[in-house]
């Protein structure tokens, strides 16, 4: 991976991702937070919003989370090519 775009994808996260601290919830219902969503995607090696929602239910109940996972989930997978 080109250093130009290594620093595109930091840029990105840094500036430009979602609102969530680490201990905010994702998912209010299950009471999910960012923290626990990234080490259960990284524990596990989830790659996609489906396997998120059979490991976790998170998604399943009114649904308002499931793009703010889907984003978290894209920011860790871009994460993941990096290292």
């Amino acid at each position: 991976m080109s250093v130009c775009l290594k620093i595109l994808i930091y840029v990105k996260f840094k500036f430009m991702s979602n609102i969530f601290e680490d201990d905010d919830f994702v998912c209010k219902h299950l009471q999910l937070t960012k923290k626990a969503l990234v080490s259960i995607i990284r524990e596990k090696a989830l790659k996609s919003f489906s396997e998120i929602q059979d490991e976790t239910d998170a998604g399943t109940i009114c649904g308002t989370c499931v793009a703010d996972i889907e984003e978290i989930l894209e920011e860790e997978l871009e994460k993941q090519k990096m290292e």
